[in-house]
């Protein structure tokens, strides 16, 4: 393993001046673009890179899959909804949850920890074991868990 000297986000986020700011949002969307344009091989399943089950580490690790269609990726993922939710905001989610997304390469865990940065740019993207091939929008949902009420944050991480 090598040691790199760089800086981890999460941890210099709050003290970095709105024009670096700006700067990683920025690059960090460029990356998101780069990799939502690898090709998804044919009858690609919508889980790991390897074809292995999908992991959804937000509340705890839960594996499923890999699945055929958005729909049933969509259905697991409603499962997992808390006890404590009404059958009408279930029912709600359920309505909202499109099935017509792309399916892309994603990163799988990507959050500010995850990114390292050096003099106000993005050195590198870490941690990959999650990468998979999931909707769209999953790697912006599963981000969500780290944000810490910053709407800026929201775009960092968005691309």
């Amino acid at each position: 393993m090598k040691f790199i000297d760089r800086d981890m986000l999460h941890s210099v986020w709050d003290r970095l001046p709105p024009p670096q700011r700006s700067t990683i949002v920025n690059e960090l969307g460029a990356c998101t673009r780069e990799m939502r344009r690898l090709p998804c091989p044919e009858s690609t399943l919508i889980g790991a890179i390897d074809g292995e089950p999908a992991t959804d580490r937000r509340q705890q690790a839960v594996l499923a899959g890999p699945f055929a269609l958005e729909l049933e990726f969509n259905e697991w993922q409603l499962e997992q909804l808390r006890p404590s939710i009404t059958l009408y905001n279930r029912e709600t989610y359920a309505a909202l949850h499109r099935t017509d997304h792309r399916i892309v390469f994603s990163h799988g865990d990507r959050g500010l920890h995850n990114v390292m940065v050096k003099d106000g740019h993005v050195a590198a993207i870490i941690d990959w074991k999650f990468s998979s091939w999931h909707p769209e929008h999953w790697d912006v949902c599963k981000s969500c868990n780290f944000l810490l009420d910053a709407e800026e944050q929201y775009l960092c991480l968005k691309g």
